[in-house]
C-alpha cells in the first residue's frame, strides 16, 4: 500500500509541474489529457522520496522501454504540443537511451545501483543543504531553463551523492554522470557551471596466494608488490599494453577502450573506434599555393584552392563540410 501512495503522490507532484509550464496555445485540453496519460509511463519510474534528479539509470533498461512505450502513445500527437510539455522529460530519456549512453549505463549499473541505495541519505544531505521540496524536481519539469536555485540544487546533489568512497570505487560511474549533465545542458544557453569532484583512482590491493618456499602468485592483471607484499592493479593503460585505437580506461585487473563519443562509437570487438558519420574520410593537406583533400586508402587526390598567396594553416568545419 505504501509504494502505491508513494507513486500517486509522485505523479501528482510531477504532473502538477508538467501542467504548470504548459503553454495553452500549443495544445487543446484533450491533447493535453493525452499527453499526461501517455506520460505515466514515465513518470511512474520516479519516486520522490528516492534520488529525483534524474531517473534510476540503474534500471536503464526498463526506463528506455518505457519511454519507446510512450512514445508510441503520442505518436498522433502534435510535436509542438509534446514539447510545451514535455520538453525536458523527452531530452533526458532521447540523451540517456541513445545506444552509447544506453550501454555505458548498463555496464556501471552496479555502481549506479549502489549510488541509488544510499538516496535517503542522499536527500537528507541535500536538504541540510537548504534546498526546498519542490526545488528537488531539478530536471523533471518540462522548462528547458536552468534557474540558479536549481543549478544550486543540482551542486547540493553532486556534493552530497559523490562521497570519498564512491569517487574511489566507482570512478567511472561519475564520469558517465558527468557525460550526462554535459549533453543535457549542451544545447542551452544558460547551463549549470557545476563543479565534480577530482577523481584519482586507487583500488585496494589483494592478499597473494604464497607456497611454503616464498613463491608468491596474483590473479590475472594484478601483480605482486613486493614492499607490501599483496597483490597490486596494473595500469594497463599507462603501459601501453592495452588494444585501444583510441582512449584506454584502466579498471581493476583490467582495462576497457573508449572513443571520442562526439565522432566516434566502440565497434563490437571492443577495440576500435568506428565513425558515428558514415561520410568517407579525407584528409585535408597544404602544398604551397593550394589545398589538397586525399581519400584514406590513398586512391583520390583532389584539387581544393589554387593560386592562393600562401597557406600557413587550414580550419575545417566538418559539419558545414567548409
Amino acid at each position: 500500500m505504501r509504494s502505491t501512495v508513494i507513486t500517486f503522490s509522485s505523479a501528482l507532484l510531477i504532473f502538477a509541474s508538467i501542467i504548470s509550464n504548459v503553454c495553452t496555445s500549443e495544445c487543446t485540453f484533450k491533447q493535453e489529457a493525452d499527453v499526461i496519460r501517455c506520460a505515466f509511463a514515465l513518470i511512474e519510474q520516479i519516486d520522490i522520496e528516492h534520488i529525483n534528479v534524474h531517473p534510476a539509470f540503474s534500471e536503464i533498461s526498463t526506463l528506455c522501454n518505457s519511454f519507446s512505450t510512450y512514445n508510441g502513445c503520442v505518436a498522433k500527437i502534435r510535436p509542438e504540443c509534446r514539447r510545451s510539455m514535455m520538453a525536458q522529460t523527452e531530452r533526458i530519456y532521447n540523451i540517456v537511451c541513445e545506444k552509447p549512453f544506453r550501454e555505458r549505463f548498463i555496464s556501471q549499473r552496479h555502481c549506479l545501483k549502489a549510488l541509488e541505495s544510499n538516496s535517503v541519505k542522499i536527500n537528507e544531505c541535500i536538504s541540510n543543504h537548504g534546498a526546498m521540496f519542490n526545488e528537488q524536481l531539478t530536471l523533471l519539469d518540462s522548462s528547458n531553463n536552468f534557474t540558479n536555485s536549481r543549478c544550486v540544487t543540482l551542486q547540493n546533489y553532486i556534493d552530497c551523492a559523490f562521497t570519498a568512497f564512491y569517487e574511489e570505487q566507482c570512478a567511472d560511474a561519475i564520469k558517465l554522470e558527468m557525460n550526462f549533465f554535459e549533453e543535457l545542458f549542451n544545447d542551452t544557453e544558460d547551463g549549470c557551471d557545476l563543479q565534480w569532484p577530482q577523481l584519482h583512482l586507487h583500488y585496494s590491493e589483494e592478499e597473494a596466494l604464497c607456497d611454503g618456499t616464498g613463491t608468491c602468485t596474483c590473479p590475472e592483471g594484478l601483480v605482486y608488490n613486493e614492499t607490501s607484499s599483496k597483490c597490486a592493479d596494473i595500469n594497463e593503460c599507462t603501459l601501453v599494453t592495452h588494444n585501444c585505437s583510441q582512449l584506454c580506461v584502466n579498471t581493476y585487473s583490467s582495462y576497457r577502450c573508449a572513443c571520442d563519443e562526439r565522432y566516434f562509437q566502440l565497434s563490437g570487438d571492443g577495440f576500435s573506434c568506428i565513425p558515428i558519420n558514415k561520410d568517407p574520410l579525407w584528409l585535408l593537406f597544404a602544398h604551397g599555393q593550394s589545398i589538397w583533400n586525399i581519400s584514406d586508402d590513398g586512391k583520390n587526390l583532389q584539387l581544393q584552392r589554387a593560386d592562393l598567396e600562401k597557406v600557413a594553416m587550414l580550419d575545417f568545419d566538418y559539419k558545414e563540410k567548409r
